[in-house]
C-alpha cells in the first residue's frame, strides 16, 4: 500500500550582516512537502516554497522547487535526481535556474547508525 506524507509550514529569513551568506531584508512565505513511498523501489516527492520580502531595500519574490525521484536496488544502491529549481518572479525576463543531472548512492550502517552516501552531478 502506498504511503503519501504531506507537510505544510511557513518559511522565513532574516537580515544577514554578511551579504555572501544572506540578504539584508526580512522575508517569509509558505512551504510544502510531500513524499510517496510503498513496497516498490521507487521513492519520489517534492519540496516547494515561495518567499516574499518585507523591510529592507528592494523586493524579493522567489520560488524554490526541489522535486526528487530515486530508484532503490536490493543491495542498498540507488540512482536518482533531485534538482534545486529556482526562479525570481520579479526579475526582468523571469530568471529561472533548472539544473539537469542526477547521481547514485549507497545506504549502509556505521556503528549501527543507518547512513547514506550520495554522489550527484548537475
Amino acid at each position: 500500500m502506498a504511503k503519501v506524507s504531506i507537510g505544510v509550514s511557513g518559511r522565513s529569513y532574516y537580515p544577514s550582516s554578511n551579504p555572501t551568506v544572506g540578504v539584508k531584508k526580512w522575508g517569509s512565505g509558505p512551504s510544502a512537502a510531500f513524499i510517496k513511498q510503498d513496497e516498490s523501489p521507487w521513492v519520489f516527492g517534492a519540496v516547494v516554497n515561495n518567499i516574499w520580502s518585507f523591510g529592507g531595500p528592494g523586493g524579493t519574490n522567489q520560488l524554490f522547487l526541489n522535486p526528487f525521484i530515486n530508484y532503490h536496488f536490493a543491495d542498498g544502491w540507488s540512482v536518482g535526481s533531485s534538482p534545486e529549481i529556482t526562479t525570481n518572479w520579479i526579475a526582468s525576463g523571469g530568471k529561472w535556474t533548472v539544473p539537469v543531472g542526477g547521481g547514485f548512492g549507497k545506504a549502509f550502517q556505521l556503528g549501527g547508525q543507518p547512513m547514506k552516501l550520495d554522489f550527484n552531478a548537475f
